[in-house]
């Protein structure tokens, strides 16, 4: 029983917190809060899923950081210049695939480790953003496509309509497809999935590229939140993402990388941030408790022994 209370530790604290703001300030409570918190959470989730689908497999990667804001770059001035979105949106969608293809060889048949390989493609994505941007923010005029995400349907906002889909696709094929059985093999037990003849340099590059392929659909979904590509604006989910991956190992499968607690990890994180905003928390102090927060889920999953990756 104080097993199965554990592990929705993080859960009960968060129903805990979130009492206390609705005491504080009962707009925190209303339908068009909730709705503000899945339009600001949807990216990060997205983002987590497929950081959570590379850590599945015993790897890491901080490529986002980098990928997000060159694919948000490239969308914006492509629009600009008049490019259709039924263009864009398959050729940056390649190319942040590409992207994560490449953290795959290098990690996978190259040996390089992945915290260096990722943390390399980031600065190397972010130095592409900044020679074609200049570093400038790039504003989306276009209206019909911004209602993509501005829109709602049956009340709810298309974001979130977005998100729900995205975390229902790749948790069913995670959990129950036999790739997703061999992510979990490779990153559960690398010399075991070897024996069986599982390849694992095919399986990780498989799930780089994953990875890859949703940074890019939220490197699309961010300027089109915020109205344009805001120069870097990739770095500022490299904190919330790890931290959303890391507070889900302490939900619904303990001790392991899993989507759902990951999906849900990543908005209990917009909540404690919206939370603040309405009980008049100065700004500042996000990245304080984004940290704090961090430390505390990889501490929790470091108590139930979950396999930690070597940087």
């Amino acid at each position: 029983m104080l097993r199965k209370m554990a592990a929705y530790s993080i859960l009960l604290a968060t129903l805990i917190i979130a009492i206390m703001f609705a005491i504080a300030n009962p707009k925190f409570v209303s339908w068009e809060n909730f709705c503000t918190i899945f339009k600001h959470g949807a990216i990060l989730s997205i983002i987590s899923i497929g950081l959570t689908i590379v850590m599945t497999a015993g790897e890491i990667d901080f490529s986002y950081g980098g990928t997000i804001g060159l694919v948000g770059a490239l969308f914006a001035g492509m629009l600009k210049k008049g490019y259709p979105p039924g263009v864009t949106f398959p050729v940056l969608l390649i190319l942040s695939t590409f992207f994560g293809f490449l953290n795959g060889i290098l990690t996978s048949y190259v040996k390089l480790l992945s915290f260096m390989t990722t943390v390399a493609t980031m600065f190397i994505a972010m130095g592409l953003e900044r020679a074609y941007s200049s570093g400038l923010t790039c504003w989306i005029t276009n209206e019909k496509l911004l209602s993509i995400v501005r829109g709602n349907i049956l009340g709810f906002p298309n974001l979130g309509w977005i998100a729900l889909i995205v975390f229902l696709i790749f948790f069913a094929m995670v959990q129950f497809s036999r790739v997703g059985y061999y992510f979990r093999a490779i990153g559960g037990n690398k010399k075991a999935a070897i024996e069986v003849g599982i390849n694992i340099s095919r399986y990780k590059t498989i799930a780089f590229m994953l990875a890859g392929f949703l940074y890019g659909l939220a490197g699309l979904l961010e300027p089109l939140r915020v109205s344009g590509a805001i120069a870097y604006s990739g770095q500022n989910y490299l904190l919330p993402a790890l931290t959303s991956v890391f507070l889900g190992t302490t939900m619904f499968f303990p001790g392991q990388y899993n989507i759902p607690g990951t999906f849900v990890g990543a908005f209990i994180m917009v909540m404690l941030m919206n939370g603040l905003t309405l009980s008049g928390v100065p700004f500042y102090f996000t990245p304080l408790l984004q940290g704090i927060l961090l430390v505390v889920a990889v501490v929790i999953a470091s108590d139930r022994r979950i396999k930690q990756i070597k940087f």
